[in-house]
């Protein structure tokens, strides 16, 4: 059964009943790890309530019904992940995989916002021609000019299909955050000051300031920047 999991463990945001039958539909392996990610299965069944059943989920998904991100996406397991743009274009609905204090869920958006998708810099290197690559959260990698000022951790907002880079933001003092795990996930607000690590023990840290005027202190790994 490599491709199932057994519902007792599986990620608590999965909505499917724990009580049901022993297994459920496992994410295969791709740009998101399985405890941040839902099988394209189970959003359409459970989320979306588009199918009833398997057969008919592995029928309308092997159609070509559903875009991930502007592509068709026709493998049932395939893993949808954190600002993932879901598009049923027979029913005119788009989602965007966010993130609540219960973990992932798909929320509705407007047409017009189904073609930006906002990513986190993973990674920066530089490559043939004197341009750098930039690995983005999502698993896809993204090349720009040799005069350029992306950093780790910054976010960009990439236009869909054409994964363009339409908008930079900057990882510093001031910026638009939210928090994307950890007890305080889902919460929203600004950065109020950032801790680099000073030694190997010690750990980068945030403070945000919620729209309520708390003051969050979470780890800099957690924190994510940008708007959408």
């Amino acid at each position: 059964m490599s491709g199932y999991l057994k519902r007792y463990v599986m990620p608590a945001f999965w909505p499917v009943n724990r009580k049901g039958n022993k297994w459920v539909s496992r994410p295969r392996t791709g740009p998101h790890k399985i405890e941040q990610c839902i099988s394209l299965q189970i959003l359409v069944r459970d989320s979306f309530s588009l199918t009833d059943n398997v057969p008919e989920t592995k029928k309308l998904i092997k159609s070509g019904a559903i875009l991930v991100d502007k592509r068709k996406r026709t493998d049932i397991k395939y893993p949808v992940g954190f600002m993932d743009v879901i598009e049923i274009p027979s029913v005119k609905k788009y989602y965007r995989v966010m993130l609540s204090s219960k973990g992932l869920h798909p929320e509705e958006i407007k047409e017009t916002d189904s073609s930006r998708k906002l990513c986190i810099v993973k990674g920066k290197k530089a490559i043939k021609g004197g341009k750098f690559q930039l690995s983005l959260h999502d698993g896809r990698n993204v090349i720009v000019l040799p005069k350029n000022d992306y950093k780790v951790n910054d976010s960009v907002i990439i236009s869909l299909p054409e994964q363009k880079i339409a908008k930079h933001f900057k990882f510093e003092k001031g910026a638009a955050s939210f928090i994307t795990a950890g007890k305080n996930i889902g919460i929203t607000g600004t950065i109020e000051e950032i801790k680099e690590r000073k030694t190997m023990l010690e750990k980068a840290m945030v403070t945000i300031k919620t729209k309520d005027n708390k003051s969050l202190l979470v780890p800099k790994k957690y924190v994510m920047v940008g708007e959408v």
